[in-house]
């Protein structure tokens, strides 16, 4: 066989084994996604607040949020919606996106203050607001200030869409575009379904509707509750009936609730007195949001005489509060039912409530004692700063509650211990209750739940005691405050109040903690490892590598990568890849190097990393040092780090040696890698190694065979 034939047939061969090293590039590396991306709404710079408006009865011209007016005028309502799960190589389209609003009745001091969500069925957060980085874009909601106070209702056949519209003073009146017109879904509990969202700037839009306000003629009304409880059987709860004997102190409470839709300038409240009860002096008070202001005894009089004249603004509830004790035993001979009844006018109006006393004959007075011990420290609930016993506690603690009740004054037949447990059961589980005390159902507030025991007859002057153990749990839980609810205190009374402390979680911070690492590989040299410095002949292949992770608790959103080659490097197209989490690698597309690459988000413990190729120039120097920088990009923060290339000196040498090739001769091929998916990968990069330098092999030995140009005849006419 002539030899130039030979070679002709090893380039064919080499060709074609290069096209199925193509082939398999394709099998081995397919494309993945980058990120598990997922619908949401109203996020990023750049998106108007979600609710907002304008007074349409004044043609208000610009948008608003709060929009005021008078009562009866009509206000047009927007809410915007924009998709932005997007990012330069995927999106999430939402799909069944609903919308709903929420309009008030009424107003409230004189506002009606608006909601809006936006839903999509396959994402898991509801948007109720523009929030981007945590910052609220306007208000949640869109406010509407009236003159006086007024109905809202929603305008039927008002709601209309604009679709695919990115400005909204594009939606003004007299801009041009027809909207689609809605039915009325958006006013009801459902809401209104537009179907699915594509996820971009160009796919966001508006969906306006109209409501009226109409005034409230005013009108005069008011509601009365008359409630009491014993103060010294130490009940803690005002209800509609008591029971007492006689010196025991009864407290009362009248309160009166302007339910109307005016003030009442005439009220008149007044107090019907049993004569079995005297007033305590000293003692009436008046309550107005919270605030209490003590009153004379001569307006005591005056409730129990004509009746005690106020004002009563709209909506103001308040308070007349005020003690009674109940006469000698001489006045109590029998067991009788009293009636003290509370009466409240206003013009022609009259509201009445009662509650009943049921009075019965000298008994012994029942001293109730309490104190509480953590058994875990050693420490005694003691006197701080107040009246209340107090002791600390922590996860785990043991704390043992002992009670003791005495009557002072005579026997006390039949009488029941109980205690409210409530708080304490939102800190601790109780392990141990003595005398065949049990936990029960109560009435409200701390009071909800009771350790109740067995009815006893409690002898004059013969304490009897009672205990029962709680351990506080670990961890302690973190729910929000509620009023005295989950404020890190055990809170209980018997007599005395005990007050066990707890020291308050600390509040986790969340942030995003990013990491990148640049490091490089001599491509042409087969370098299996990347590292942070390597060497290379000019007209080498290199190979970077962008690790990157998060070790923080919280997601970094719309990153930013970006790579900076360095003069006399050439980037290879195709060659930026992606993997995350340890998945297949996939082909990004090109701008790494140019405008950088954005990932949507980068999750708590994700990492990953990007690789690009470039190809060396023949005009570097030997002994010049490249350095290639990567950077990330993360809000405020960025991120660099460099991998650096050594140019190495090429040597020459002149031989004299001639290099023969049979037919026979074996190609040099490298050592095949171990099988898996990343071993195929490895292989694939392996061979077309392996190929390079058999051809670079044969093309010296055809350089030392054959001239030149007969060479490159018969590779062309290949």
């Amino acid at each position: 066989m002539r030899f130039n034939e030979y070679l002709k047939t090893k380039i064919k061969s080499i060709t074609g084994l290069s096209l199925l090293v193509s082939l398999l590039s394709f099998i081995v590396f397919p494309a993945v996604s980058a990120q598990a991306l997922e619908p949401r709404f109203n996020f990023l710079d750049g998106d108007y607040e979600l609710l907002f408006g304008r007074n349409a009865t004044q043609n208000q011209r610009t948008w608003d949020d709060p929009i005021s007016g008078s009562a009866g005028d009509e206000f047009e309502g927007v809410i915007y919606y924009h998709n932005g799960s997007a990012t330069e190589d995927a999106s999430a389209p939402a799909e069944n996106v609903v919308i709903k609003l929420n309009i008030p009745d009424r107003t409230d001091n004189l506002v009606a203050n608006l909601t809006a969500s936006i839903a999509a069925s396959n994402a898991s957060t509801v948007a109720t607001e523009t929030s981007v980085d945590g910052r609220v874009i306007g208000t949640p909601g869109l406010t509407i200030q009236l003159d006086k106070n007024a109905q809202v209702e929603p305008v039927a056949g008002s709601v209309k869409w604009y679709k695919e519209v990115q400005r909204r003073d594009d939606i003004l009146p007299g801009s041009g575009l027809v909207p689609v017109t809605l039915n009325d879904d958006l006013f009801s509990a459902n809401g209104a379904n537009i179907g699915t969202v594509n996820a971009c700037w160009p796919f966001a839009g508006f969906i306006t509707f109209r409501v009226r306000t109409t005034a409230i003629t005013n009108a005069v009304n008011f509601s009365v509750d008359k409630k009491v409880r014993n103060i010294s059987r130490g009940e803690n709860d005002f209800l509609d009936q008591t029971s007492a004997t006689s010196n025991q102190e009864l407290a009362f409470n009248i309160d009166v609730t302007n339910t109307g839709t005016a003030s009442i300038d005439n009220l008149i409240v007044k107090d019907i007195k049993p004569s079995e009860l005297t007033f305590v002096p000293g003692t009436l008070e008046h309550v107005v949001s919270g605030a209490s202001m003590s009153l004379p005894d001569s307006d005591f009089d005056k409730l129990v005489g004509d009746g005690l004249p106020m004002s009563h603004p709209v909506g103001q509830d308040e308070t007349h509060a005020f003690r009674f004790k109940v006469k000698s035993p001489s006045v109590i001979t029998a067991q009788s039912i009293v009636k003290n009844k509370a009466i409240a006018t206003a013009g022609s109006i009259s509201k009445e409530d009662e509650v009943s006393i049921t009075l019965r004959p000298d008994e012994g007075n029942v001293v109730k004692r309490k104190g509480a011990t953590n058994t875990t420290s050693g420490k005694q609930a003691a006197k701080r700063s107040g009246s209340a016993l107090e002791l600390d506690a922590n996860p785990g603690d043991i704390i043992v509650y002992s009670l003791t009740a005495t009557s002072e004054g005579g026997r006390k037949p039949g009488f029941v211990v109980e205690d409210g447990i409530a708080d304490i059961l939102e800190y601790a589980e109780v392990t141990n209750i003595s005398d065949s005390g049990v936990i029960t159902d109560g009435t409200t507030g701390n009071d909800a739940k009771l350790i109740r025991w067995p009815a006893v007859d409690l002898t004059e002057n013969q304490p009897l005691n009672f205990t029962f153990t709680v351990r506080v749990k670990n961890p302690i839980p973190n729910q929000p405050q509620n009023g005295t609810s989950f404020d890190f205190v055990m809170y209980n009374k018997y007599g005395d109040e005990v007050m066990v402390r707890l020291p308050r979680p600390a509040v986790e911070v969340k942030k995003a903690d990013l990491k990148i690492e640049k490091l490089v590989r001599n491509f042409t040299a087969n370098e299996s490892n990347f590292v942070d410095n390597n060497e290379a002949f000019s007209t080498d292949t290199l190979e970077y590598k962008i690790e990157f992770s998060n070790k923080g608790n919280a997601p970094a959103d719309v990153v930013r990568f970006l790579d900076t080659l360095p003069a006399n490097t050439q980037y290879v197209p195709g060659t930026t890849i992606i993997s995350l989490n340890g998945s297949m690698e996939k082909t990004l597309p090109e701008g790494l190097i140019n405008t950088g690459i954005v990932l949507d988000t980068i999750a708590p413990g994700d990492s990953g990393y990007i690789k690009i190729r470039v190809v060396l120039s023949g005009n570097i120097a030997a002994g010049e040092t490249l350095t290639n920088t990567a950077s990330l990009k993360d809000d405020d923060t960025i991120l660099t780090d460099t991998a650096k290339t050594k140019i190495k000196t090429t040597i020459v040498t002149a031989s004299s040696v001639t290099t023969t090739v049979t037919e026979t001769e074996t190609p040099i091929i490298p050592n095949l890698p171990k099988s898996g998916a990343a071993a195929s990968a490895s292989f694939m990069l392996t061979l077309v190694a392996g190929v390079a330098i058999t051809y670079v092999r044969y093309r010296k030995v055809i350089l030392d065979q054959l001239e030149v140009a007969e060479i490159a005849s018969d590779i062309f006419r290949v």
